[in-house]
């Protein structure tokens, strides 16, 4: 099992098949980031050359018919989301709670029901969880708890008792998400998925800027049903200053893998044609 340990700004963890799991290790090998391998007590951080490694082993040991699943829904073939039934949902939403309550960590979500938070019940914020998970009520769980988290240590406890809004986010993150760094494309991809479109440059702000504005821009996604069920498309444009982006880069990948309420189907990578980026890749 994966940890949360984001606290640091030059580690950061992830789960090792999902899809975002998977870049991030690319992008950890690409600009030398480590990454923190959380197992009950034992933590260590792996260098690019065992990221890479690790990588690799992974998806040879991935059942092929999942390797293919995941292809073509990467190349807009095929969905893995299931068919949903009203039982299965209920029969999901209902065990969901019992995998918060056996959860041993989960302060921003008890902190919001003794305030009374009637949001961290919401039918529909729970049923957004399930679907970024595929219907995995134990997943499911922990991306929640990790949502209010990260609401929590980001936004305030405000946060936790109704939908983002824009007026959350401090003036800084405002004029950040003007620069326009942070696209929604007006169109969808071939299989009606939202993209996301990322020009790099973190350094110009710091972590906190970053993920506000990635924890905002994820919530107004996650309000689009399709993109509830199907996930959405990241074209991730890597600018000359990513190199040099790497401590902010870690912490708010991290924060993109396990804090928010939507699943990443595909993740395409832009990189300078420059001969620093040649070598690299």
């Amino acid at each position: 099992p994966t940890g949360t340990k984001v606290s640091s700004s030059d580690h950061f963890s992830c789960e090792p098949t999902s899809t975002v799991g998977i870049v991030i290790r690319q992008l950890a090998v690409l600009v030398g980031c480590h990454i923190m391998v959380v197992n009950g007590d034992d933590a260590r951080a792996l260098s690019p050359e065992e990221v890479d490694s690790m990588l690799a082993e992974d998806i040879h040991r991935m059942p092929f018919d999942e390797r293919c699943r995941i292809e073509n829904e990467i190349h807009c073939v095929q969905s893995l989301a299931p068919v949903e039934t009203p039982a299965m949902v209920e029969e999901n939403l209902a065990s969901m709670q019992q995998e918060i309550d056996l959860l041993p960590e989960k302060h921003a979500y008890d902190l919001a029901v003794f305030d009374g938070s009637d949001y961290v019940f919401d039918r529909d914020f729970r049923i957004k969880m399930l679907r970024a998970d595929l219907w995995n009520p134990q997943k499911a769980a922990l991306r929640f708890t990790r949502h209010l988290m990260y609401l929590s240590r980001y936004f305030g406890p405000p946060a936790l008792k109704r939908p983002l809004l824009h007026d959350d986010l401090c003036q800084e993150s405002k004029e950040f998400l003007r620069r326009g760094n942070y696209q929604i494309l007006p169109s969808r991809d071939r299989a009606g998925r939202l993209i996301l479109c990322h020009q790099g440059h973190t350094a110009t702000s710091s972590p906190r800027v970053n993920i506000q504005v990635v924890l905002y821009l994820w919530t107004v996604l996650s309000e689009d049903i399709e993109t509830q069920k199907h996930g959405f498309t990241i074209i991730f444009s890597a600018g000359e200053s990513l190199l040099q982006d790497r401590e902010h880069l870690s912490e708010i990948m991290a924060a993109a893998n396990e804090g928010i309420p939507l699943r990443t189907s595909a993740v395409h990578i832009a990189l300078p044609n420059t001969p620093v980026y040649t070598l690299l890749r």
